[in-house]
């Protein structure tokens, strides 16, 4: 089952509306001067406060910014309108098992596609896929030819899982490994260089992170220098694996919390971090950030969560930069 719209209410177990305060933006002074500002493409800017969702659901946001040339070599370019594909995919409801119902998720839908929608993302709602669906759809996104004109992909899994896997609704496992792999440098040339962000809200194993008392240690002194072999020659060809990274609710082995009523403690966490710091903040200091608000809480008989980030190849910081695209030249 696919949903496209850009709305809450056509998931089933509609969400309560959101009215949380969404997407805080200052005013970005542009890194050069430039006398031709036909070149930036502004729209209004509500000047450095928080703003509530309008109705339709469209945060009114923009800023006048060009990334210049400078930056290139050290950030990933996100400038163009759309940014790219948001591919979300929700497992709720499992075949022949109503007990593995995921209560709260689609609260999760919602924010994640209001999120990346306000990042300036194309993205598509994808409820309830088997195994061999969710293989099907991942294979032809990673084929597609008008990701070429993409800054970024960011792919979106919700279900349960293991250690390696997520559960289709058919009850069958895919191999988390398969799914990165559709989107390497081998299976997906298309994408060659631009950043491929992976959120996977799933358990990836039955253990209950009870957590463990504090400690402080002493001092001890620097771990032994090991010398780094020399850098290889220049090659025209690249590495399979670059510019990836992949955020997961849990560490290997462990459950990953939801609340049937506020939806999943990690995602809810992306939401509200990416929510408040995202242009002030590149990727990996809000996945810190998340990481310390996931930690933080705790179920009523104890147990913590741990997210885990997995880095293939990132060579760069990434910024959304919320509002900000590439306008047409004069």
């Amino acid at each position: 089952m696919n949903a496209t719209d850009a709305s809450c209410s056509g998931f089933p177990g509609e969400a309560p509306k959101l009215t949380t305060t969404f997407l805080r933006f200052s005013r970005i002074r542009e890194c050069s001067r430039r006398s031709d500002s036909s070149r930036v493409n502004p729209l209004s800017i509500k000047n450095q406060q928080h703003q509530d969702l309008p109705e339709s659901g469209r945060p009114a946001v923009a800023a006048n910014l060009l990334l210049p040339t400078l930056f290139r070599a050290t950030i990933y370019p996100m400038e163009q309108n759309p940014r790219g594909r948001c591919i979300i995919i929700n497992n709720y409801e499992f075949h022949g098992d109503p007990e593995a119902y995921r209560a709260g998720s689609q609260l999760d839908v919602c924010r994640m596609a209001e999120l990346f929608k306000a990042f300036l993302f194309e993205y598509t709602v994808h409820l309830n896929l088997t195994a061999e669906e969710m293989k099907t759809l991942l294979s032809e996104k990673a084929r597609e030819e008008q990701q070429k004109a993409a800054d970024c992909l960011v792919v979106v899994l919700m279900s349960h899982g293991d250690k390696d896997t997520i559960y289709g609704s058919d009850n069958e496992e895919l191999p988390l490994g398969d799914i990165y792999e559709m989107f390497n440098n081998d299976n997906c040339p298309v994408l060659q260089g631009k950043p491929k962000l992976f959120f996977v809200q799933t358990c990836r194993g039955r253990k209950s992170d009870i957590g463990t008392a504090k400690y402080v240690a002493p001092d001890t002194a620097d771990a032994a220098r090991i010398p780094c072999s020399s850098a290889s020659e220049p090659s025209a060809r690249v590495a399979s694996w670059l510019d990836m990274y992949i955020c997961y609710a849990s560490v290997p082995g462990y459950e990953a919390h939801r609340n049937t009523a506020t939806g999943a403690w990690f995602l809810s966490a992306v939401y509200r971090v990416f929510s408040q710091y995202a242009h002030t903040m590149h990727l990996q200091k809000l996945m810190h950030r998340v990481n310390d608000e996931v930690t933080s809480q705790s179920t009523t008989d104890g147990c913590f969560q741990t997210p885990c980030n997995e880095d293939r190849g990132l060579r760069k910081e990434l910024w959304f930069n919320p509002g900000l695209f590439k306008g047409p030249t004069a």
